[in-house]
Order: structure tokens, then C-alpha cells, then sequence
């Protein structure tokens, strides 16, 4: 069984200081744009950190390190979503980055379809397309 902290936030008992003098424990109110890391994911990065190198531009030993990695991410990734041997898996920035990467690869002839209530970022890629705009469903458990 992992260790306890393996379900805690890096980060999550940092002092920030107040405006009106001393300190008080971090509260996210940010998740929606930048989701915390586990406090294990930021082990494993550190531990991974004096390894990394040039992914796919090296000729190194430490290039080919973090390529493999890299590539054995990607290829946990696919095992995890189900990707058919023929699918790819792309790694982007973040989401925003993710659905301009998808709009750009999408052919001319489609059809977009979205809810009214999906962020303004999530919206701006579909412009060049035919795009039907859904009511958010009703919440059922009200």
C-alpha cells in the first residue's frame, strides 16, 4: 500500500504571507486553470529531475534516458485510455493547447457540437466550423 502522502497536494501547507502582516496556510481557489500536483508525482519528478535531458534531440546518455521515459509515458497512457494500435497518443501543454492541437487535425467538413456552458477557451477553436451550441443538461439529483 503507497504511503499516506501519496493523496496529499504539493504544496498544500504552504505559508503565504497577508496583507495585513504575518502568514496563513495556501488556499487553491485556482483548480479550474492549474490543477496541484500529488505530493507523489512531485517525488517522482524530483527523483526523475538529474536525468532529464533532450527528449527526442539528443544523442546523450541522459537524452535517451528521457526519451525512453517519455515514450514509455506515452505508452502507458495509451494502455490506460484503451488506444487501439493504430491511435496516438499526443501530449500537449495543457487543455486549451489540447483542443487548438485537435480543431487544427479535424478535416473541413464537420460538425462541431458543444454545450453553452463550456469555458470561452474551449470555444474559440470551433469558429471555423459549423458549430451547434446544447443546453446544459439538467442536474437530475435536483
Amino acid at each position: 500500500m503507497p504511503p499516506d502522502d501519496t493523496l496529499h497536494l504539493a504544496g498544500a501547507h504552504m505559508k503565504v504571507p497577508l496583507v495585513g502582516g504575518g502568514t496563513a496556510t495556501a488556499i487553491n481557489f485556482d483548480f479550474a486553470a492549474s490543477s496541484p500536483a500529488l505530493e507523489a508525482v512531485e517525488r517522482e519528478v524530483e527523483a526523475f529531475l538529474p536525468w532529464y535531458s533532450s527528449v527526442h534531440r539528443g544523442a546523450g546518455y541522459k537524452s535517451m534516458v528521457s526519451t525512453a521515459a517519455y515514450e514509455r509515458a506515452r505508452e502507458d497512457v495509451a494502455t490506460f485510455v484503451g488506444a487501439r494500435d493504430d491511435d496516438v497518443v499526443v501530449f500537449t501543454r495543457n487543455t486549451t493547447d489540447s483542443l487548438n492541437v485537435l480543431a487544427a487535425a479535424l478535416p473541413q467538413d464537420c460538425r462541431v457540437v458543444t454545450f453553452d456552458s463550456e469555458h470561452h477557451a474551449d470555444l474559440l477553436p470551433w469558429r471555423r466550423w459549423p458549430t451547434q451550441h446544447l443546453a446544459t443538461p439538467d442536474d437530475p439529483s435536483q
